[in-house]
């Protein structure tokens, strides 16, 4: 369903009707979505596979996942998307587990069970109120597809009506809670620090929590490429874009680091703001201050068992201990083994890249 480019250095005759840099999940469904109504895409992704935080490795028969721990059941219009992009091939099935997450902190337990009654009980918040705050975030999307000017207006009028939109996940949670719960163990999930967090965002993350959990399709990725290719797309992988070629401010396509040329006047980048403003002159973008979002250390651990013969709990675990950086441990189940993914986030990703291999080991 994807092709390895071989470095041929030649200039595509095709003018494709977008070029998608990066094929993670967004990249793939960007993709699939523009495939769908009927436009020529082209994919290109640095790695050997397309998938991004999808990706797996094995390590003496145990298969670890490197980013998809668990995903939270989808709402209507997310999963009519997803069957979009997918075909209908590969449904998102919940899992009969009834506990989703287990919560320590400060040797206190909280376990939260799907169901909405369930999360009230653990987080002390209205399941409805939360549910208000996430639609929120579609708002964005509208505002994305408007003319500046018109945006602008209406982003205006969205504040006044919804000034607590301002407000951190945490400082919202706290002010709509009858008592505290251990809202804040889901930060990891966004990938910034508790104190940044809008609430439309941690509302939108842990709203899909409410009714449980899904076992993510292993074929996923190769059924989304399949849907570009069905529609006269590609999908290359081991082909790493160099430039964003402008033209008279106006796109004209993308070169590979071999010097190929793909041309297109539609480039989507999907491998974040940072990675993108190294690939072309774009003044705006490159005065603004990019911080790098909440990196981690990961550590995995492979285990000769099932996890009833290991006695190991169901759903994920969150550790948090004052003055000690928070846990998170995710297990994911195969037929005679069991994959454990332990993660602790580290606040300053720069200084990994100061570090000697013994100073990164003991630190891990």
């Amino acid at each position: 369903m994807y092709k390895k480019w071989r470095g041929k250095k030649t200039m595509d005759k095709i003018t494709w009707d977008a070029i998608i840099i990066g094929s993670g999940l967004s990249g793939l469904a960007t993709a699939a979505t523009l495939s769908l109504r009927g436009m020529k895409v082209l994919v290109l992704e640095a790695h050997d596979r397309p998938g991004g935080c999808l990706h797996t490795f094995s390590e003496q028969r145990v298969v670890f996942s490197t980013g998809n721990h668990y995903v939270g059941v989808f709402d209507n219009d997310m999963t009519t998307a997803w069957n979009f992009i997918t075909n209908g091939q590969c449904p998102l099935k919940p899992k009969k587990e009834e506990i989703v997450e287990t919560f320590y902190e400060n040797n206190k337990q909280y376990v939260l069970r799907k169901g909405k009654h369930n999360w009230q009980q653990i987080m002390k918040v209205d399941p409805k109120k939360v549910e208000k705050m996430a639609d929120r975030m579609k708002w964005f999307v509208y505002f994305k597809v408007l003319p500046v000017w018109i945006a602008y207006i209406l982003w205006i009028v969205f504040w006044i009506i919804y000034p607590d939109t301002s407000k951190t996940y945490d400082a919202w949670m706290t002010e709509n809670s009858k008592r505290r719960g251990p809202w804040l163990m889901q930060e990891g999930d966004h990938g910034v620090p508790k104190d940044k967090c809008l609430a439309m965002v941690g509302a939108a993350v842990t709203r899909h929590y409410m009714n449980g959990v899904v076992k993510f399709p292993k074929d996923a990725v190769r059924q989304i490429c399949r849907t570009i290719k069905k529609q006269e797309g590609r999908v290359y992988v081991c082909a790493k874009v160099k430039e964003i070629l402008v033209c008279y401010n106006m796109v004209r396509g993308v070169k590979l680091d071999d010097g190929s040329i793909f041309l297109s006047q539609r480039v989507i980048s999907s491998i974040g703001v940072r990675n993108t403003v190294k690939l072309t002159y774009m003044p705006i973008l490159s005065t603004c201050k990019l911080k790098p979002s909440v990196s981690h250390f990961s550590v995995f651990i492979g285990l000769n068992g099932t996890k009833k013969d290991l006695n190991l709990p169901d759903g994920n675990l969150w550790i948090r201990n004052k003055g000690f950086p928070d846990i998170f441990i995710s297990f994911d189940e195969h037929e005679y083994s069991t994959a454990v993914h332990i993660i602790s986030p580290y606040p300053n990703p720069k200084e990994w890249f100061k570090m000697s291999s013994h100073d990164y080991d003991n630190k891990k």
